[in-house]
């Protein structure tokens, strides 16, 4: 009974940094809880890929090198709380809200060469990408129990909604073409949004 709650945070060298944080009120017959969360993370990406054409003749090896970067940010929050009318009856409500988005960078440079390794073709790709989830649910519960011999009542009435959005923007550059490279690397942009209402009554 009465006030209780926490704080903690955390980073590392990485460029991580994360903290949660929360409350509870116990009084008479009120119960309430309350977290949250939010955690941001920075990423990059380094490395390079070799390949070897066993059947297309031109060009006979590509190199490519890759190079980007995302911002991870996600948030987050839950409710969980009760009255208790009597000792047999009680009407609970919870919910939780989780917020997240990514957006990141990424560069994709291709070298192609000939079987004596000299470049005869370069061209350059890039991704500009952004990503969004956003989660809330919501329950409201009414309870009726008796005598421990005799049966539990409960009705339950939930909402959730999910919704998630994605942006991509695809780019790209020519800088020495041969056989196998296209004349033009056009701009391409890819929106996508999914929504996921839906009740539930138990």
């Amino acid at each position: 009974m009465g006030l209780s709650g926490g704080l903690s945070a955390a980073t590392s060298t990485s460029g991580q940094v994360s903290a949660q944080g929360n409350v509870g009120k116990q009084q008479g017959p009120l119960t309430v809880f309350l977290s949250a969360n939010i955690y941001r993370d920075r990423r990059s990406t380094h490395g390079t890929i070799s390949r070897t054409n066993l059947v297309v003749p031109v060009p006979v090896y590509v190199e490519t090198a890759l190079n980007g970067s995302q911002a991870p940010l996600f948030a987050g929050a839950t409710i969980r709380s009760e009255y208790r009318f009597n000792a047999k009856d009680a009407l609970s409500f919870d919910s939780f809200f989780n917020d997240g988005h990514i957006g990141g960078d990424q560069s994709s440079n291709y070298y192609d060469l000939d079987k004596s390794r000299a470049v005869i073709g370069m061209f350059n790709q890039f991704n500009n990408n952004a990503s969004r989830n956003f989660l809330q649910d919501y329950d409201l519960t009414f309870r009726h129990q008796g005598a421990p011999t005799t049966p539990l009542f409960t009705t339950e009435l939930e909402y959730s909604h999910n919704v998630n959005h994605n942006d991509v923007n695809l780019s790209g550059e020519l800088l020495q073409s041969d056989a196998s490279t296209p004349a033009s690397i056009p701009r391409e942009r890819d929106n996508g949004e999914n929504r996921n209402p839906y009740y539930t009554l138990k």
